[in-house]
């Protein structure tokens, strides 16, 4: 069998299945390395976690190798979207990448505040306007403006989820990238 140096793990945690997809993240343009799924049902709020704990163990065993970090894959109806809207007014003042970043984080800030039982999984910038006009890019941004609105889609999951999903990894001592 040939030696993996940097396994990267993928773990998909469908309804119906657990899908375990390992590659060498040291070998760009590689094939799939290792691969195995195990079927289960689970209910909508609970994970199966003696499923995932013995994926992860056969694995390592296979591969003879410890796997220390892994991409999440999640299909449950307990992740939803929300599209936010954040208009700041900033009367001729000369704002920069930072100016919008902040907002971004104010956004953020007032998402968690009002989702507390919820996790952020992502935040997606889909919409930047400066004085009406739409912006591509903040590279190098500069300029005088009177207003600003950042549009951002968060996607969220239950916290109850989110945390047990966490702790079986962590459990196993790998990092969730």
């Amino acid at each position: 069998m040939i030696k993996i140096s940097s396994p990267i793990s993928i773990f998909e945690l469908g309804s119906t299945h657990v899908d375990l997809s390992i590659y060498d993240k040291s070998i760009l343009n590689q094939n799939l390395f290792y691969e195995e799924k195990l079927d289960y049902t689970r209910n909508k709020k609970s994970t199966n976690a003696f499923k995932i704990d013995k994926l992860i163990l056969k694995a390592e065993k296979d591969i003879g190798k410890h796997l220390n970090e892994a991409l999440l894959l999640v299909d449950s109806s307990t992740i939803f979207s929300l599209d936010f809207s954040i208009k700041k007014n900033f009367e001729k003042k000369i704002i920069n990448k930072n100016d919008l970043d902040y907002l971004l984080i104010e956004s953020e800030k007032i998402i968690k505040s009002n989702y507390q039982d919820k996790v952020i999984l992502h935040k997606i910038e889909t919409d930047i306007c400066i004085d009406g006009k739409k912006i591509e890019s903040i590279n190098n941004l500069n300029t005088e403006v009177n207003n600003v609105v950042l549009e951002v889609k968060f996607i969220m999951i239950e916290k109850k989820i989110f945390e047990k999903l966490k702790n079986i990894f962590l459990k196993n001592h790998i990092s969730l990238i």
